[in-house]
């Protein structure tokens, strides 16, 4: 559990800058969630205290200090942070300073004291580059630990195409081959990108990630190689590129078939030779950065329609990585069911809600042609709106169409069909399904059934539940995990 201190030094009178604490936890959030605590401090700490040993700051791994106003150049501020941050030279320290407060003298007056210096207001790339770098990333020391790594980048799952693809960027985080990310929307393709960085020796630099559709063309160079002082009109002052910060880590192109045919140029050029220069600048630059892109569309109809280079294509297609649509993974729906809820529940601060047998039925049923991210925000949707413990998808099938969807649309009857069947308990024969989704439902609610039999039996006692079982009381604890079934509902109704 990462340690992290949040330090607000503003003028008296004042309250600090907003927007940094959320900057600050969404960041976080994206690389360490459930893996850290940020403590809250302000100059209070450092005010009236007659010695160090005083200064109440908890050790940390992380002390984000945020200066407004020049607060640290008072003696009685500067004096007292001064010796308490040299006196613990095993934290890291990153100081926000206010953009208009950016002058040679405040820097060099606190560059003694800090690791590294940000300018707020600040973009979330910007400040993860800093927290990569001060948080340093363990490696996964062993299998047995992997899937526990994956879960912390969002990667949740145990079927075969999932075990499949895990190994897959467990092999490919030990070489330094471009690879291309292939999969539909919502399928989780930077997180598999981000896994493949952070199993990688690069783990402890920079993870880039571009979204190529959102840079204009006419910026491209300009974004992904930097510029120097008078380039154009408004380069005001010399700019660092995307490449440059990605210099020793990963830069992550998403949605790489939307490159401009400039832009699909520029960046073969520095894919052929790890060189680039910078927009107006004379020197010639070599950045050690690995390339990792994804795309929804299929490059190889690209390229044959002429809308995609062919050498751009093999130069980032040397490693390939499909990522499976959730209808071909249906048996991993519990399981990410059940780390969305618990993620709702952190996030949202309020009890974690429960998902009956027969809704869990219901959410196997459907297609999920948004997958990950469909999913996601219909679960997000119901714990919104449900007034009780348990879900509830009242608006499911509303949610799911659009207004020029009639009733009698696949989709609409798909929806009201899984949810009957799951309500009822039926088989699935009036469904068109596949072999292997009729086997996985099948599989699934023998599974359910039996641990609520089970459990009902024993009146929640998950030994002797386990005991009747035949199987350990740890493994039967993770299913009941697995089906969101809680234990103390069945002790409850044994009173």
């Amino acid at each position: 559990m990462y340690q992290i201190n949040l330090l607000m030094f503003a003028p008296a009178g004042q309250v600090a800058t907003p927007g940094v604490e959320a900057l600050l936890r969404h960041t976080l959030d994206q690389q360490w969630r459930g893996r850290y605590q940020l403590r809250l401090l302000d100059e209070s700490c450092f005010i009236t205290k007659n010695a160090l040993s005083e200064i109440p700051i908890p050790a940390a791994h992380l002390n984000v200090i945020v200066d407004e106003g020049q607060q640290l150049h008072k003696p009685e501020l500067y004096q007292p942070l001064k010796h308490y941050l040299l006196a613990h030279p095993g934290m890291n320290n990153l100081c926000l300073l206010m953009q208009h407060e950016k002058t040679l003298g405040t820097t060099h007056k606190l560059v003694e004291l800090f690791h590294d210096f940000l300018f707020w207001p600040c973009s979330t790339t910007e400040l993860s580059i800093r927290l990569q770098r001060l948080l340093r990333q363990p490696s996964p020391r062993d299998n047995g630990k992997l899937l526990a790594e994956f879960a912390q980048m969002n990667l949740i799952g145990e079927s075969p195409l999932f075990m499949r693809n895990v190994q897959l960027i467990k092999k490919m985080a030990a070489c330094h081959a471009a690879v291309l990310i292939h999969g539909e929307t919502g399928t989780g393709k930077e997180n598999a990108a981000r896994a493949i960085h952070y199993l990688s020796k690069r783990r402890e630099q920079s993870f880039v990630p571009v979204n190529c559709a959102a840079i204009p063309d006419e910026l491209i160079e300009s974004e992904l190689f930097g510029h120097e002082k008078g380039a154009f009109t408004d380069a005001k002052q010399a700019q660092a590129g995307l490449v440059t910060l990605a210099n020793g880590g990963t830069l992550f192109l998403d949605e790489v078939d939307s490159l401009s045919p400039k832009a699909q140029a520029a960046l073969l050029r520095f894919l052929q030779t790890q060189e680039y220069r910078p927009l107006g600048g004379k020197q010639t630059l070599h950045a050690d950065v690995r390339i990792l892109a994804a795309t929804n569309a299929d490059l190889v109809d690209c390229v044959r329609q002429k809308r995609f280079r062919e050498d751009l294509y093999f130069r980032l297609n040397v490693l390939s990585l499909l990522m499976p649509p959730l209808r071909e993974r249906r048996n991993d729906i519990p399981l990410l069911t059940t780390h969305l809820l618990n993620r709702f529940a952190e996030e949202y601060q309020t009890p974690r809600k429960q998902i009956s047998s027969a809704h869990m039925h219901f959410l196997l049923q459907q297609q999920w042609p948004g997958n990950i991210r469909e999913l996601e925000n219909c679960l997000l949707r119901a714990f919104v709106l449900s007034a009780g413990n348990y879900l509830e998808f009242i608006d499911a099938t509303e949610s799911a169409i659009t207004e020029e969807d009639t009733d009698n649309s696949p989709l609409q009857t798909g929806f009201a069909e899984a949810h009957t069947l799951a309500l009822t308990g039926s088989t699935p024969t009036s469904m068109s399904l596949s072999f292997q989704d009729a086997k996985a439902i099948a599989i699934t609610r023998f599974e359910s059934e039996y641990l609520q039999n089970v459990m009902r039996l024993t009146h929640g006692n998950v030994s002797a539940a386990a005991r009747i079982a035949g199987k350990e009381r740890r493994a039967l604890g993770k299913l009941l995990q697995k089906y969101a079934i809680d234990k103390h509902q069945f002790q409850t109704a044994s009173v």
